[in-house]
């Protein structure tokens, strides 16, 4: 018979069942399902299972239990009356283990969760804002946290699993650590409008000669970008006059107001400070650059927040660039 169970081969024990012996997801969706239809055989059709598989888990929990939830009628089983105080709680057991699984993906499209992003001093403010305020929008019910630190902090930062996804500029080197390159900006020669030094004509952009001949104000090679602005210098012989040991730009920038000198900028920055008593100029040729990235733990699942983050980043790298 199709919806026959070999009784004979229960293994039902009376007594009392132990904490670390419970019945499965699985076997209550069977019992359930056998117990809506009236058929092993049915269920099983239900269920996208071989009847066989729906026997053993009903055998299953019968010994869990210690008692039988079903009795074999002709063709068919019905529930013992056991069996008739379990299905209430087996149905409830089996909705709330589906609600978990339902509710979790419902949660992450809505964009709900938590994205703990990292980024350097000298593209935090620059970029993170306008990308938050996006993803904000989006999806109201997230939870963002930012921090600001250097790039040798971000890598220990990820690899120690407290931040997800941070932005810097490569190349780095970690070896747990991923880096993404996703985009490029151009390095800017920053000019007072005042003062002797900016009655140089930058309309057409300028030379390493002029440059050169202009005191220089520096960024701390504690950054990153300060150690490749100082790399470019090195091999172009552009002296340094004032170098300037701070966290951001903004110092660097007051100084070259201030008329003590010029200095070279990410274009990202000269967008935020250009009307603040600066000007800003491309050099001719050999023009600079520094690489974006994002940069992740080695083999970590990225969320889809921090995909969102790292796709808006790419967006707005684009957008400065003209793309």
């Amino acid at each position: 018979m199709d919806d026959a169970i070999d009784w004979s081969k229960r293994s039902v024990q009376g007594g009392t069942v132990m904490a670390d012996d419970r019945p499965d997801v699985r076997q209550l969706r069977c019992f359930v399902a056998v117990a809506e239809v009236g058929s092993v055989r049915r269920a099983a059709t239900r269920l996208g299972l071989a009847q066989p598989t729906v026997t053993e888990h009903l055998r299953r929990l019968e010994a869990v239990l210690g008692f039988e939830v079903f009795d074999r009628v002709g063709r068919g089983v019905v529930l013992t009356e056991e069996g008739r105080l379990l299905l209430p709680r087996a149905r409830a057991a089996v909705r709330a283990v589906d609600e978990v699984a339902d509710g979790v993906v419902d949660a992450v499209e809505a964009g709900a969760g938590r994205l703990t992003v990292g980024a350097i001093p000298t593209m935090s403010p620059y970029v993170l804002p306008g990308v938050l305020a996006q993803m904000r929008a989006e999806s109201p019910a997230c939870e963002i946290v930012v921090v600001e630190a250097l790039t040798e902090s971000l890598l220990d930062r990820l690899d120690e699993h407290a931040i997800e996804v941070a932005v810097l500029s490569p190349p780095v080197h970690h070896p747990r650590v991923e880096v993404e390159t996703i985009g490029e900006e151009e390095l800017l020669v920053v000019l007072p409008e005042r003062g002797e030094i900016g009655e140089l004509d930058v309309s057409e952009g300028i030379t390493l000669a002029a440059l050169r001949a202009q005191p220089r104000v520096s960024l701390s090679e504690m950054h990153c970008l300060g150690g490749q602005i100082e790399g470019f210098c090195a091999r172009r012989n552009l002296p340094r006059q004032t170098a300037c040991h701070a966290a951001q730009l903004a110092t660097v920038l007051e100084l070259v107001r201030l008329g003590l000198g010029v200095s070279l900028v990410p274009a990202m920055a000269a967008a935020k400070h250009s009307s603040e008593g600066l000007r800003y100029a491309r050099l001719k040729r050999d023009r600079p650059t520094r690489a974006i990235g994002v940069a992740t733990k080695a083999g970590r699942t990225r969320t889809a927040l921090a995909d969102r983050l790292v796709a808006l980043v790419e967006v707005a790298m684009r957008d400065r660039a003209g793309l």
